[in-house]
């Protein structure tokens, strides 16, 4: 399963994608909590920026 969430301000694009491995064929992998998270910016101004990103993660 993917999900992708676009985040725009006027000057950069941050796309984030969060993927789960749900395999149906095992049912090992498919009980695992666990969302791989992956994290792009881009500029949409042509310029540079200092980004940083803060990800907080609970149970």
């Amino acid at each position: 399963m993917k999900t992708l969430k676009t985040q725009f301000t006027p000057s950069t694009r941050l796309e984030v994608e969060f993927i789960s491995p749900l395999l149906l064929e095992e049912f090992e992998i498919l009980a695992r909590p666990a969302t791989y998270v992956s994290f792009c910016t881009r500029s949409i101004d042509s310029r540079s920026h200092d980004i940083s990103i803060y990800l907080a993660l609970s149970s």
